[in-house]
C-alpha cells in the first residue's frame, strides 16, 4: 500500500484506524483513501444532492 499512497495519508490512515479500534490492513487502507479525497464543501454537496434528487 505504501507504493500507492503518500506517507502523510498512510500515517493519517493508521492513526484514524487506531482511534477507531480497527487496526487492520483494510481499515488503514480505507482511512488512507478517505484522506486522499477532497473534503466536501457546501457547494459540492448541494451539486451532489441536486444531481440525485433532480431539483434545481
Amino acid at each position: 500500500m505504501g507504493r500507492h499512497v503518500s506517507h502523510e495519508h498512510l500515517v493519517a490512515g493508521l492513526a484514524s484506524a487506531l482511534r477507531a479500534g480497527g487496526l487492520t490492513a483494510d481499515a488503514v487502507a480505507l482511512e488512507a483513501e478517505r484522506g486522499r479525497r477532497p473534503k466536501p464543501t457546501r457547494s459540492r454537496l448541494r451539486l451532489f444532492l441536486r444531481s440525485r434528487t433532480g431539483r434545481t
